[in-house]
């Protein structure tokens, strides 16, 4: 089952969120907005179309003269005018009733789920002779079809027409066929040229919990999906989390919803030599990519990538040798299915052309705001709430570290699986860590609290300060290995990327994970502390000068030599020998010479003023 629609393509999760109301901020994606102005038909649809009327090959909108362009439309903003005639036209979807535009994310192929009962088979007889099975022969014109992951759809080459209902179900194909009657005298009606040419055909999803019917028409010359109502816009482009994406882009994620129809209905497609070769292509770039540039934005490993590589270069090598008269490479034309010979290997290369666009329609591809690095964001960057400027010194500003790798993860909202899984590796040893030396320090404060003289010190119902600090530097070790074993329970098990993708949609969700992320770090350093707090309360109140002494050395020791080790995060220049010494005595040299000029030149302006 490939990860598409709603959160997840490919290798990469995304933030989406839905609006409550669906006339809420969107964008509508009306028919004549997605397609070029003018209509080029292949060969093969001259005097033929879906229901066997003579068209032209060529057909112009009447709006405008043949030829006649935009600036828009030369750039590729506006692509195709599909209401040949009629211009005040009424959508779809408000005359058949029942029937909304959909996408191929739409489809509930993997959701359906159907059951069957569940028993004994001790009664089941096989007759003899075996006679042909006729049950499962669709109505004609239908033709079944199986997918290689075994799912069956129906196909009518007739008025090329596939669909995921259940054709055999009489009560099912009665609905089907009253919905394509209603659809077929709408187009007639109204003469809509494109859902009538050879290189177009009509996908119909039923959805039997609200007796409803999905649609959408597939463009193979253009390799696009189209409708012909005003298709909202916003669970196509969420993704992007921007109001406004130009049309131009939303092409690369209509390309890549067309990819995704051929991987459900591979039968209906022959792939061509340039489709192959422009995978290949994007294949090989990827792989120099990811060999030579640490922040390459593909949502795949290098492995993974050269495996991609191996298949489509084995495939292609036998698509050149045994195909024959595939033609153009789309669609055959309708008469016939193609052969069933590298079904399943055209489903896997479908699957990655659909990732693919996918991945450059989250990257902005072709767009002068493109992301060309991994944690490069294209938004305006967030400022930090006030929260976590309160809560992070508190916690010895460890949840920074942690802030920054999360960010680093999931820019704009895009969680790559490869980052995902290198994150969770290292927040996982790292709690494993933290739950090792917590236990280790657990134990040595139950050992300091066995000291027969620190236990004789106190007295029934009271406990000296020694004992008080290592109490509580127990409850801060248990604290951490409980909580790190609960988060890397939770990192294992429960949590998956789309968390993630889900928290990017404001700045406190990150920052609430991280001051998450950073407790079993900073309750372990607060239990050390609290450590040697009590050791050196005993140790002091021993009142042994020598003791004091060496444990006071020790103290000042330990700190500075921790002082210096935090200094390294800060050093954004070149090393130098004594750098805060240094660094100091430099800006004071700086300051006295900025200040010894300005006093100078004030009296030469003096001087001057005295001498005239």
């Amino acid at each position: 089952m490939p990860l598409q629609g709603g959160m997840a393509v490919g290798n990469t999760v995304c933030c989406s969120t839905f609006p409550s109301d669906p006339s809420s901020t969107h964008v509508a994606l009306k028919c004549e907005d997605l397609r070029e102005t003018t209509l080029v038909a292949s060969p093969l649809s001259e005097n033929t179309n879906w229901f066997g009327d003579e068209r032209k090959a060529i057909i112009h909108s009447p709006r405008k003269a043949p030829g006649a362009l935009t600036e828009e439309e030369e750039e590729g903003f506006m692509v195709k005018k599909y209401f040949n005639e009629v211009e005040d036209a009424p959508e779809l979807s408000q005359v058949v009733e029942g029937l909304y535009p959909v996408s191929v994310d739409d489809s509930e192929r993997y959701e359906r789920r159907v059951t069957i009962p569940k028993g004994s088979s001790d009664d089941f007889l096989i007759p003899f002779p075996m006679e042909p099975c006729t049950q499962s022969i669709p109505p004609s014109p239908w033709v079944r079809c199986v997918h290689p992951e075994g799912a069956v759809y129906f196909w009518d080459s007739g008025r090329r027409i596939v669909t995921d209902a259940d054709i055999l179900n009489d009560a099912v194909c009665g609905l089907v066929e009253n919905r394509l009657k209603m659809i077929q005298d709408y187009i007639v009606k109204y003469d809509i040229v494109s859902a009538r040419l050879m290189h177009v055909h009509l996908y119909l999803e039923h959805y039997p919990k609200t007796s409803s019917f999905g649609y959408y028409f597939v463009d193979h010359i253009k390799q696009t999906l189209f409708w012909l109502d005003t298709k909202y816009g916003h669970p196509i482009v969420k993704e992007l989390q921007t109001p406004s994406p130009s049309l131009r882009h939303v092409g690369f994620e209509l390309r890549s919803q067309y990819w995704f129809h051929n991987e459900y209905f591979p039968h209906l497609l022959c792939l061509s030599n340039e489709t192959l070769s422009e995978l290949q292509d994007t294949l090989w770039h990827a792989v120099g990519d990811l060999l030579t540039s640490s922040g390459s934005t593909y949502p795949f490993t290098l492995a993974e990538t050269k495996d991609m590589q191996r298949l489509v270069a084995e495939f292609v090598s036998h698509h050149r040798e045994s195909s024959s008269g595939c033609g153009s490479g789309y669609h055959r034309g309708g008469s016939s299915l193609s052969n069933g010979i590298d079904v399943g290997a055209r489903t896997i290369v479908c699957r990655f052309l659909g990732i693919l666009l996918h991945h450059r329609f989250l990257n902005f591809h072709g767009e002068m705001h493109a992301r060309l690095n991994r944690d490069q964001s294209v938004f305006q960057k967030t400022k930090r709430t006030w929260f976590m400027s309160l809560v992070s010194p508190l916690l010895l500003y460890a949840p920074e570290t942690y802030l920054q790798n999360i960010q680093s993860l999931a820019v704009d909202g895009l969680v790559d699986k490869p980052s995902w899984n290198r994150l969770t590796s290292n927040l996982t040893e790292e709690w494993k860590e933290s739950i090792l030396y917590a236990t280790v320090l657990l134990t040595s404060n139950v050992s300091f609290l066995a000291i027969q003289s620190l236990d004789d010190s106190g007295s029934v119902g009271y406990r000296c300060p020694a004992q008080r600090v290592s109490y509580l530097s127990i409850a801060l070790s248990i604290g951490a290995v409980v909580l790190g074993l609960s988060l890397s329970r939770q990192y294992r098990t429960t949590l998956k990327r789309d968390f993630f993708a889900n928290r990017s949609a404001t700045a406190l969700g990150f920052e609430t994970l991280a001051i998450m992320h950073s407790l079993p770090h900073t309750l372990l350093v607060c239990a050390m502390v609290t450590f040697f707090l009590a050791f050196s309360i005993m140790c002091y109140q021993s009142r042994d000068k020598v003791a004091i002494a060496i444990l006071t050395a020790a103290w000042v020791t330990t700190v500075l030599f921790l002082l210096w080790c935090i200094s390294m995060s800060y050093e954004s220049t070149l090393y130098e020998a004594f750098v805060w010494p240094s660094r100091k005595f430099n800006e004071l040299k700086h300051l006295i010479g900025e200040k010894l000029k300005s006093r100078s030149t004030i009296k030469e302006h003096v001087s001057e003023e005295a001498s005239v």
